[in-house]
């Protein structure tokens, strides 16, 4: 009497056993596709490592249950993100922590979704439009969010770059999750054999065709055109450290930026360079406020008579309130005033302010080495400036980690507020902190992908990390060392026009989204309608009555 229920309950603890192995082993897989995707990116930058990752990541979510598929993608979150921001942990090991944890949620989403549409006909386009959704959603929240990791940001240098001005970025993830959970689907079905077992296969292999035609089609795109050209200065100043402490004693940054720009009026007197129109510092270039610390405003005002022309400094200013500062991009013009700036909006968590501060300063004392709280920016990143010859000359700025941001992107070309979009792109960045780290070279693949997707050249000034020049097409056309200082002029074009991706994106975000979930309810439609058909016709008729 006794044996019976005591098999039962063994077995039932072997089945429980045996159940919570394989989920184990399933996470453990997931993990290792995850770290193999987040070498797809600087500085390793495998970009076949993406599609490999995302292939395992599909076949391990395939078809099976709901909870599973988010352990799966929580445990590939976790391994995906470790490897790709690995470089925060120079800010503190409880932020570089918090955020690999913050975005494995919603890797975990993703990993519910994919599980849960796995099961109907042509699941990898579903799947898709959930990674684009997540994406969306993940680059605005929590606290601003964070667009690091997107899948287009490992497309740097891979066949699908002409694709970026006609897709947008977003178009190019959904492309890249797409394909890849296309090839899952049909290498599954291929290895299980069966009737038709190769047409998913197939189907996925002319997908692929396709997106190559479409992208060699994309890179001879240029809707923008071109109204005379601009010369511009570009300064690397370098810093004397690394880490939190990277900008060294008060003022450094404005001295190495002074000398650098002595040496470039130097080399425009002796005719080795052309005269440019105007120069720019990088973001801190003074890290003291110019116009209230006066030693530092005499450092700007002698650069700036130094070279005859304006300048665009990347400053901290103090304000608005007490305790409170702004990352700042200003126009000196040539009466030593400012005559015009730019906030910068998408201000980093940890980096550049504090969330909870009385809570996590006690936790990580370091994270007094950043200072008063920054306070974000708003509008167009629009600074208006002018050329040598006094024509205005409207500015798109975008600062450090802006250019993450498709939104501080698009307004930056597009305009607002009154004010037109820019006819010049400079990018302002200090990410010297981490230097040494994959980091910088992430940055510099985005800014690229930048310059792709809206066809500008894109001027860059560092503190000390890959200043220079990247073309419309997205090659470097000059960079300056990592830890150099550097000085140059370039020469590129005013541009006017906006690419289908920068003016259509919205639209673009939609679709790939909407469509894909109206074609989800239609074949769920299709799917209830013929088995409630079915129900009714093997449904049974009234029973005659006896005579």
């Amino acid at each position: 009497m006794t044996a019976q229920p005591l098999a039962m309950a063994l077995g039932g603890l072997t089945a429980g056993w045996s159940r919570r192995r394989r989920v184990g082993l399933q996470a453990l897989a997931g993990a290792a596709c995850g770290a193999v995707a987040g070498t797809a990116f600087p500085p390793l930058g495998l970009w076949p490592a993406m599609a490999v990752g995302l292939i395992g990541l599909g076949v391990l979510s395939r078809h099976r249950r709901v909870r599973e598929g988010g352990l799966i993608g929580l445990a590939f979150g976790l391994a995906y993100y470790l490897v790709l921001i690995r470089w925060m942990a120079v800010i503190g090991w409880g932020p570089y922590l918090g955020l690999v944890v913050v975005m494995a949620l919603w890797m975990g989403l993703l990993g519910l979704a994919t599980a849960a549409l796995s099961r109907w006909p042509g699941w990898p386009i579903y799947a898709a439009a959930a990674w684009v959704a997540v994406e969306w959603a993940a680059s605005r929240w929590p606290l601003g969010g964070f667009p690091w990791g997107r899948l287009a940001y490992a497309g740097a240098g891979s066949p699908i770059e002409g694709l970026y001005p006609v897709v947008s970025a977003s178009g190019v993830s959904f492309l890249i999750a797409a394909s890849s959970f296309g090839l899952a689907e049909g290498l599954v079905r291929a290895v299980a054999g069966g009737a038709r077992r190769w047409r998913p296969l197939a189907i996925a292999l002319v997908g692929l065709g396709l997106i190559g035609l479409g992208s060699g089609a994309g890179r001879s795109y240029q809707p923008c055109s071109e109204e005379g050209s601009v010369t511009v200065g570009v300064i690397q100043g370098n810093v004397p450290s690394t880490g939190l402490g990277a900008l060294g004693p008060g003022r450094t940054t404005a001295h190495n930026s002074l000398a650098q720009t002595i040496e470039l009026a130097a080399q425009v007197r002796t005719g080795q360079l052309a005269a440019p129109d105007f120069v720019v510092w990088p973001e801190s270039s003074t890290d003291l406020d110019p116009e209230l610390d006066r030693a530092t405003g005499q450092l700007v005002e002698w650069a700036r008579r130094l070279v005859e022309r304006p300048l665009l400094i990347g400053s901290l200013t103090m304000g608005p309130e007490p305790d409170q500062r702004r990352t700042t991009s200003a126009w000196w013009s040539d009466q030593d005033v400012i005559t015009d700036r730019y906030f910068k909006k998408n201000i980093v968590p940890f980096g550049e302010w504090i969330p909870a501060r009385s809570f996590f300063l006690p936790l990580i004392p370091e994270l007094e080495l950043i200072g008063a709280q920054t306070v974000a920016g708003s509008g167009p990143g629009v600074v208006w400036g002018q050329t040598a010859d006094g024509r205005p000359l409207p500015i798109g700025v975008l600062i450090c980690f802006e250019v993450g941001y498709d939104d501080s992107a698009d307004q930056m070309l597009r305009g607002g507020s009154g004010r037109p979009g820019g006819q010049l792109v400079v990018v302002q960045t200090n990410n010297s902190a981490l230097t040494g780290t994959g980091q910088m070279a992430q940055q510099d693949a985005i800014t690229r992908i930048r310059a792709m997707e809206a066809r500008r050249e894109i001027v860059v000034s560092t503190t000390n990390s890959l200043a220079g020049l990247i073309a419309a097409d997205g090659q470097p056309l000059w960079q300056a060392e990592l830890r150099h200082s550097a000085a140059t002029t370039v020469t590129l074009p005013r541009r006017q026009g906006l690419t289908w991706a920068v003016a259509q994106r919205r639209w673009i975000e939609l679709g790939l989204v909407v469509g894909p979930a109206l074609l989800w309810l239609a074949v769920a439609g299709r799917g209830l309608a013929r088995t409630a058909v079915r129900s009714v016709s093997v449904r049974p008729g009234p029973r005659s009555m006896k005579q």
